[in-house]
């Protein structure tokens, strides 16, 4: 009777560790595909962001004609890594939530939300917390514009929700950076700094709603 004991006490240890073993495993993949995926999207990020400055340079230069269909036509559509890996925005949800305090998965978190913060030490320091609000009105205003004439567009239903997004942030990123001389990293800084008397501004917080509306009419995330 104790040789049967015994025996099934190893069996149930040697189950234990084989479980063990594979959970173990499975972490250590999921992690690897989460940082993968994370770092697949600052570079699909960094790709898109000098795609649009270059853009901005033409229409400001007057290399390019500041008409919409132009402006879209030169954009090459960003690469979603979460499509390319076959995994939803509900699984990676889950997963991020699960593994982020893994060193990896936590150091390209940093590095993909973390660079605004660190580069806003170089925001020009002219632009105040009424400049913000200002531009952001500006930016409404213009938006507003491009919701307008895509609205009229016969075959809007054909064109890629996510480039029509771009296409928009483009021309109104040019329009601001001629009125105010201000680059979109310049103003994504400025509101970082300003953060705290933003965060109550009734105006700011109204433009930015309307910003957002007008960004979903176009089928995509908001400028």
């Amino acid at each position: 009777v104790a040789g049967v004991l015994l025996y099934i006490l190893r069996e149930e240890h040697s189950a234990d560790v084989s479980a063990e073993a594979r959970g173990k495993k499975k972490a250590n993949e999921e992690v690897a595909q989460v940082a993968q995926i994370l770092n697949e999207i600052l570079k699909a990020q960094a790709t898109t962001k000098a795609q649009i400055s270059a853009l901005t340079q033409d229409l400001l230069s007057k290399k390019l004609d500041f008409e919409f269909n132009t402006v879209y036509k030169r954009i090459t559509p960003p690469e979603d890594p979460l499509q390319r890996h076959r995994v939803s925005n509900e699984d990676f949800d889950v997963l991020l939530n699960k593994h982020r305090l893994n060193p990896e998965v936590k150091k390209a978190l940093e590095t993909l939300t973390g660079s605004a913060s660190i580069s806003s030490a170089r925001t020009k320091d002219t632009v105040t917390d009424k400049r913000v609000i200002e531009v952001h009105v500006f930016m409404c205003e213009e938006l507003d514009k491009i919701v307008q004439l895509f609205n009229k567009m016969p075959n809007k239903e054909s064109y890629d929700p996510k480039v029509v997004m771009l296409a928009a942030q483009t021309m109104v990123g040019a329009k601001v950076e001629e009125k105010f001389r201000l680059k979109p990293d310049d103003v994504e800084h400025a509101v970082i700094r300003h953060h705290t008397t933003l965060s109550i501004d009734q105006e700011f917080a109204t433009v930015n709603r309307k910003i957002q509306a007008l960004s979903s009419l176009l089928g995509a995330a908001p400028v």
